[in-house]
């Protein structure tokens, strides 16, 4: 007999029959039980489609759009982020809409590349100076299917997909190994009070009097903020952006200068941190007088920012077209010569003069292993040490030179156990048998 489940009028079959080594019926309660707790649940949603034939790659770059809403208050960090992220999906249709996800393979990845890559910015439409025309590179052709991979991502994990496909990525270019020393950074900032420098000549402009070319006076006063963001960028090792947005006073929602103007705090008392992380620092002595007189004379104006242009409103955008003209007066490269060099200039700095890198990471709110990978580059400035290490070393005598003719030469012995260590940490023993050097005081 089938055993059935009444409940308000509605049999419920659990499609079992009398059993007589069951006669109480305990199977039938558990499979009861187990029915209303599934119950409870709540009804279930239907499956996501498991097969990649079956997903548009549009409904994915859709939500991958409506997971990044605009915010009110964002920072001009957060909007550039958003823009940024919005024209890589706008590009990424132009190709793989209409498609679904087991289009995306090795082939489509590099036929993609090969589309993206040397097509005109949009802002570049001048056809007269075609040296200047500026292309989509192989690195920025690689932003994109980043977005991709990272939509495709987002969307398996919520819709508990179990097989996806990710997008074949161009290798990685090297770090940029660009750094400024001392003297560069001091051009750049005379350039900034309006001199030009003269490669050629290798100093700055000067006219038939021997004078130095200045420019006009609105030009040195609208690049009086740049000069203090190369400063601060430069002694502080601080992001581009952080520096721009750094008020004098303690606030939430930007980075500020302690009331001692000895510790920078990168980020405000309640602004989250993102993963570029920005810890506060130690300000440089020769930079606080900087910072001292900056203070002074904006108290005087009741100005909130540290960097600020010249009717005292913060920097809203990029200084690149501004920071670009007066690397070009420094007598500098402006394509190679990026805000963000000031970074790297200051790491540079640290490993030349011995700071430890677990400190220099620290200073500059970054891993180890970052600082080691990305900034820090080959260069041959610490060499010295090196050179100076051989320069002051002892002159060491052959045997066959000294004046003891049964001097025994130099041997080499093997220990008996090589997987033995000898207690200095290395596996060999060497034993040196020489005679020693004679005396050679002379005789009174």
């Amino acid at each position: 007999m089938d055993v059935v489940y009444h409940r308000r009028k509605k049999s419920l079959s659990l499609g079992l029959f009398w059993d007589p080594h069951d006669p109480d019926g305990t199977k039938a309660d558990l499979l009861l039980s187990e029915y209303k707790v599934d119950k409870a649940k709540g009804p279930r949603t239907a499956a996501a489609p498991s097969n990649a034939d079956e997903i548009p790659l549009d409904d994915i770059l859709d939500h991958m759009e409506a997971s990044n809403p605009e915010k009110a208050g964002a920072t001009d960090a957060e909007i550039r982020n958003r823009t940024n992220l919005l024209f890589c999906i706008s590009e990424l249709r132009k190709y793989w809409s209409g498609k679904y996800l087991s289009d995306v393979t090795a082939q489509s990845s590099v036929e993609y590349r090969n589309i993206r890559t040397g097509v005109r910015w949009k802002n570049q439409t001048k056809e007269s100076d075609s040296s200047k025309i500026r292309v989509t590179g192989t690195q920025s052709a690689r932003r994109e299917p980043e977005v991709l991979n990272s939509a495709i991502q987002r969307y398996a994990r919520e819709k508990n997909l179990t097989a996806i496909r990710q997008a074949e990525l161009p290798p990685k270019a090297q770090p940029r190994d660009e750094w400024l020393t001392y003297d560069e950074v001091a051009r750049l900032l005379l350039a900034c009070r309006g001199r030009r420098w003269d490669p050629e000549a290798d100093d700055w402009i000067r006219d038939a009097r021997g004078r130095l070319v200045i420019k006009d006076p609105y030009t040195r006063r609208r690049r009086a903020g740049i000069a203090r963001f190369i400063l601060l960028a430069a002694w502080t090792g601080t992001r581009h952006d952080s520096v721009l947005r750094l008020r004098w006073k303690k606030n939430d929602s930007a980075g500020y200068v302690s009331g001692d103007l000895r510790t920078l705090f990168r980020r405000g008392d309640r602004e989250a941190d993102t993963s570029k992380s920005r810890n506060p620092c130690r300000i440089p002595t020769s930079l606080q007088a900087h910072i001292r007189r900056w203070q002074e004379n904006d108290d005087k104006r009741d100005l909130l920012n540290i960097v600020h242009q010249q009717n005292g409103t913060g920097y809203n955008a990029y200084i690149q077209i501004t920071f670009k003209q007066i690397v070009k007066d420094a007598g500098l490269d402006p394509e190679r010569i990026t805000p963000h060099t000031l970074r790297h200039t200051c790491a540079h700095w640290m490993k030349n003069e011995g700071v430890p890198i677990w400190v220099a990471a620290d200073y500059l709110s970054m891993t180890v292993e970052t600082l080691e990978n990305v900034y820090g580059s080959h260069t041959l400035d610490s060499h010295e040490l090196v050179v100076d290490a051989f320069a002051h070393r002892k002159r060491q005598v052959s045997p066959d030179r000294r004046s003891n003719a049964s001097a025994a030469p130099v041997t080499l012995r093997v220990p008996s156990d090589p997987g033995r260590s000898n207690g200095r940490g290395d596996r060999w023993t060497r034993d040196w048998r020489m005679s020693k050097r004679p005396n050679r005081r002379r005789t009174p």
